[in-house]
């Protein structure tokens, strides 16, 4: 008997080439955004056979003043909803469960560790002034996103995925012929995130600033914090502390919607999640922020109505959408990405049964 939410590994190889190698008439998916929901959706495309293009205006392992989204997201797995997030329809729960716990057992194969433990809260040093009774712990994957996304973005490369830079902009229902044509594509998959307010002509969308404080963890002043800690006093006090292996303990998370200006060390937002920081743990109390990258920030999505991972609607369409996650781009990732890859074949064979339209006529009537 087959479990439930557990990705298909008859389809999927940790490794640097495609699980089943593209033939001359493989169907080729044109992916639009190299975030993680991008890369995670082009890898299992490619052991799937399918031949693969990523257009970006910018890739993992790029330098850029504005680093991508999911360089910035949460880095610890949880399953979703939190007690702090939006209320969900019993739909949507459920669907958003099954991508995080998909992308959860993904996120283990790829460690290769899934060892369960548990600690106290006194254990754990936290203050007892800080109001908190009890907790729990579980061993959930922590990932260092400005690691993996190059690793994403190289093991993509690897699997034999054609790498474009450059940018799309306008409604992409419309450009939607030209793209298909000038990349020699069957379907496009959108993950440009923010980019889909004005792609997918979606105006649930809208962006939130993010930001972690990187201060040491190298047990010079304090105990090296080892475990990753996230506590909750209500819906808009979280706070989450994630060691990483660089001796660094990230610090989080601001999260401000539409927010242009950057943060800074002195601004408000910061010295407050310092301060909850020290109050939650005190033995950070003269712990010292990395002086050369003190702080961690960018700008991700957010989407009112949820993750949307559908075909668009527009008759016709060869488009199909994988975007909204937030910060839970990590969390849902894979599982997210399985759901694309499963519309795209769908459409894919519904396309062979049909005869192929001229492109070469289509470019012509447009010159």
């Amino acid at each position: 008997m087959s479990l439930p939410y557990f990705p298909n590994l008859s389809l999927i190889y940790f490794g640097p080439k495609p699980c089943r190698k593209p033939t001359e008439s493989s169907s080729r998916i044109l992916i639009l955004g190299a975030g993680v929901a991008g890369l995670t959706t082009a890898w299992l495309l490619l052991d799937r056979g399918y031949k693969v293009t990523i257009l970006a205006k910018a890739f993992g392992s790029a330098d850029s003043q504005e680093p991508l989204a999911s360089k910035v997201a949460d880095v610890i797995w949880n399953l979703q909803p939190m007690a702090h997030e939006r209320p969900m329809q019993l739909a949507s729960l459920t669907r958003d469960q099954k991508w995080s716990i998909v992308t959860c057992r993904m996120w283990w194969y790829i460690a290769d560790d899934a060892e369960m433990s548990a600690q106290s809260v006194n254990e754990l040093g936290i203050s007892p002034k800080y109001g908190t009774r009890d907790a729990y712990e579980f061993s959930a994957p922590t990932i260092d996103t400005n690691h993996c996304i190059n690793w994403l973005t190289t093991m993509v490369q690897q699997k034999g995925a054609e790498f474009v830079t450059e940018s799309v902009s306008g409604e992409l229902f419309l450009y939607e012929p030209i793209l298909l044509a000038l990349h020699k594509a069957d379907v496009i998959i959108n993950t440009t995130g923010y980019g889909s307010l004005e792609l997918a002509a979606d105006p649930a969308c809208y962006p939130v600033r993010g930001a972690f404080l990187r201060i040491h963890n190298n047990g010079t002043i304090f105990p090296p914090v080892t475990s990753a800690i996230t506590m909750e006093r209500n819906r808009s006090s979280v706070i989450t502390l994630i060691p990483c292996n660089n001796e660094t303990l990230m610090v989080g998370s601001i999260a401000r919607a539409n927010e242009p200006q950057a943060f800074n060390i002195d601004s408000p937002q910061v010295l407050n999640l310092m301060a909850q920081a020290k109050e939650l743990l005190p033995c950070l109390e003269g712990a010292n922020v990395d002086p050369t990258d003190p702080l961690v920030q960018g700008a991700y999505t957010v989407r009112s109505y949820g993750v949307r991972v559908e075909r668009d609607a527009g008759e016709g369409s060869k488009t199909v959408h994988n975007y909204g996650h937030g910060n839970l781009g990590w969390t849902m990732s894979w599982g997210c990405a399985e759901t694309a890859v499963n519309i795209v074949g769908a459409m894919i064979a519904e396309m062979k049964e049909r005869p192929k339209p001229s492109v070469q006529k289509f470019l012509n009537l447009m010159m």
